[in-house]
Formats: structure tokens, sequence, C-alpha cells
């Protein structure tokens, strides 16, 4: 992606790392959640994200 292009879509510096740091921090929930989704019961789930986090 060219420079010019990157400025038209984030005008600021700013902008552009709050957009990145959301679409991480999606993917990071998204994540997350399907490997607790995974579990069968609500105490495998519990346990489930702190094994997904100790990741």
């Amino acid at each position: 992606m060219s420079l010019k292009r990157l400025y038209q879509l984030f005008p600021s510096k700013e902008e552009l790392v709050l957009e990145f740091l959301k679409q991480r921090d999606a993917r990071w929930r998204r994540a997350l959640a399907d490997y607790v989704d995974a579990r069968a019961t609500p105490d495998e789930r519990i346990f489930a994200v702190f094994d997904w986090l100790y990741k």
C-alpha cells in the first residue's frame, strides 16, 4: 500500500494506530472465544480461559 493511500484512509498516525489496536483486539477476543466455546461444561470453560492465557 502506498503512503498516499495510507494517509487517505488514516489522516493521522494516531488514527492508524487506533485502528490497528482495534483489529488486534478483535482477533484476540475471537480467538479466546473460539477456544472457550469448544469446551463442553461451564467449569471447563472457566479453566479454558486460563489455559489459553497461559499459552
